[in-house]
């Protein structure tokens, strides 16, 4: 009966293992994806930002040309 029981414990053990495995795969999974949206929004105000201050460029280097 002993050795049943050791070896059904063997079993729940080592299927709630690869459980935990597998959430954990997810997890990291679900975490590399947020931290690529997060990137990819950061990239797209920086961006936006470079054009705005290009812009204010163009904008000063014509007015300057025209008082020169």
């Amino acid at each position: 009966l002993l050795p049943l029981i050791g070896s059904y414990l063997t079993q729940v053990f080592d299927q709630t293992r690869a459980d935990l495995n597998g959430y954990y795969e997810q997890l990291r999974a679900l975490v590399a994806e947020d931290e690529t949206e997060a990137l990819e929004t950061r990239q797209r105000r920086i961006a936006r930002i470079m054009r705005i201050l290009l812009g204010i460029f163009v904008i000063v280097l014509l007015i300057s040309l025209g008082l020169a």
